[in-house]
């Protein structure tokens, strides 16, 4: 226990100097360009110290912090991550597991349906809120429909063998509310990748909620997205397909004839 507390104390003063090194030079240019009189002396100490100091509060700020219950904002798509169920795993760690998972989440969806066109300008995020008693599909549609949220994970996790085992649930809170299940192996808590299922529920859920926006041609590639990942339970990935097939018999240029015919 002292030696981990110890290793643990050495990384975070690595990570300050790097961190504060940083600031350093961030300050130093800003004061430059905003003051070229001021370049050949140092940065302010007390200028420096300020920013290393609001760093710092950042690093330092207890995991509780990080939880975000607050309602998704009008005109979002937010997609919550509500506390998993662990026999095995301590509930602090637990808890660094799930800030960090949405940390990654957040970041690798948006960029990834943001680049594929998906998002439409539509703000997009997924958040961790914890403290939730969700362990049914009922309890996970009301806490959901609570945030105005288009759609909710959560399930159950534990360690065997080194690895990472959960079982987890999708809710898709968009028109008719929809829970299925998917088992995910996590290899490696830190990597930089996500499950593939993550993403096609979340790329399903912009889907139902452009669709249901009037916004056909956005929610026909969401769900084309989603269908071609093959990554989603078998409950949505027929929702899904439904979908897409009824916007197809939609489509304008289905009736159109080939020229030449």
């Amino acid at each position: 226990m002292i030696r981990r507390v110890s290793m643990l104390y050495i990384q975070l003063v690595i990570h300050i100097r790097h961190t504060s090194h940083s600031i350093r030079l961030m300050t130093r240019r800003y004061i430059v360009i905003r003051y070229p009189l001021l370049e050949r002396f140092s940065p302010p100490r007390f200028l420096h110290a300020a920013c290393v100091g609001a760093v710092l509060a950042a690093l330092l700020l207890p995991l509780a912090a990080r939880s975000q219950c607050t309602g998704a904002a009008q005109g979002s798509i937010t997609i919550y991550m509500f506390d998993f169920k662990s026999q095995d795993i301590p509930q602090d760690r637990l808890h660094k597991i799930l800030d960090m998972l949405t940390f990654k989440l957040n970041n690798a969806i948006r960029e990834d349906l943001s680049s594929r066109g998906l998002l439409g300008g539509t703000p997009f995020a997924v958040r961790w809120c914890s403290g939730k008693d969700v362990s049914a599909h009922e309890s996970a549609v009301s806490s959901g429909k609570q945030l105005n949220s288009a759609g909710v994970f959560w399930g159950f996790i534990d360690q065997s063998a080194g690895q990472m085992k959960s079982v987890l649930k999708l809710t898709a809170l968009v028109d008719n509310p929809i829970t299925d299940l998917r088992n995910i192996v996590y290899r490696n808590e830190s990597r930089e990748s996500v499950d593939a299922s993550y993403l096609a529920f979340a790329a399903y859920i912009v889907g139902k909620t452009h669709l249901s926006r009037g916004n056909v041609q956005l929610s026909r590639k969401c769900f084309k997205y989603a269908r071609d990942l093959r990554a989603l339970p078998d409950l949505l990935q027929r929702d899904c397909g439904i979908a897409l097939a009824q916007l197809d018999q939609q489509n304008p240029a289905r009736k159109l004839t080939p020229v030449g015919r």
